[in-house]
């Protein structure tokens, strides 16, 4: 699947603190603005967000925004990093050589624009979340991203990235690897959907969003909701509850 874009050069220039030129890129949903990088990363990071939203959409069965935004800004003034405020994603470069993904790069740009998706997709159907962990919310984007990394090796192979390489490394390969951060809680969340099927996260989010809760201690109205994620579950649901439920929950200490 190719996908169809849209160049538009910004007539009257914005300028960043730097006076740089600001330029468009759009497809079916998403608008990134750019500066600073080449045409074709523009074009190679919305692409392989558009292509990351299909299968959040289509295999997982999220519901995902219609439009989002993607701001791209590159300068030596910034510090590389990736981020989303739940509706819009923001991309930031120190330098455009920061862009080229290999197996040994220290930055995963591809992988990022997955992770930055999986927590549009949580937050969507989970909304507010107080009880749950802060690294286990990470670890959620860190499991789904990189499923959603081999799915995208899957649909379009290396060609994707404007420097083709094999991502694969970055997909459930490396969340596999113990050294990873967030090890237990990813572990957890790939546990989890082993048993329920990844499909079933966003009913699993929707059944926790509504969930009766005590304040105090959500563990019991969790386990609840999401054993009726499965009606006919033989205990596995459960016994991974008991594993499961420090790691992804703020919970109080037992005695």
């Amino acid at each position: 699947m190719r996908i169809a874009f849209v160049v538009v050069t910004v007539t009257a220039v914005l300028l960043l603190t730097a006076g740089t030129p600001r330029h468009k890129v759009s497809s079916a949903h998403f608008e990134t603005t750019y500066s600073g990088i080449e045409e074709r990363w523009a074009r190679g990071l919305t692409e392989t967000l558009e292509v990351a939203r299909s299968v959040y959409v289509e295999d997982f069965r999220f519901d995902m925004p219609d439009r989002v935004t993607f701001d791209v800004q590159c300068d030596a003034g910034l510090e590389t990093k990736l981020y989303t405020n739940g509706n819009g994603i923001f991309l930031r470069l120190a330098k455009a050589g920061d862009l080229v993904d290999t197996a040994s790069s220290p930055y995963h740009n591809l992988y990022g624009m997955c992770h930055e998706l999986g927590h549009i997709a949580m937050g969507r159907a989970l909304g507010p979340c107080k009880w749950m962990r802060h690294d286990a919310n990470e670890a959620w984007a860190h499991y789904i991203g990189s499923l959603v990394v081999d799915r995208l090796y899957q649909r379009r192979g290396p060609g994707l990235w404007p420097d083709p390489y094999d991502y694969r490394v970055d997909g459930v390969a490396r969340l596999r690897k113990p050294e990873q951060g967030g090890a237990d809680a990813a572990a957890a969340w790939y546990a989890l959907g082993t048993v329920i099927g990844t499909e079933n996260f966003p009913r699993l989010f929707a059944a926790w969003r509504v969930a009766k809760l005590d304040p105090h201690d959500p563990s019991a109205g969790l386990e609840s909701a999401l054993r009726g994620v499965d009606p006919k579950d033989d205990g596995s649901l459960r016994e991974f509850w008991k594993r499961a439920a420090t790691l992804l929950a703020n919970l109080p200490a037992r005695r």
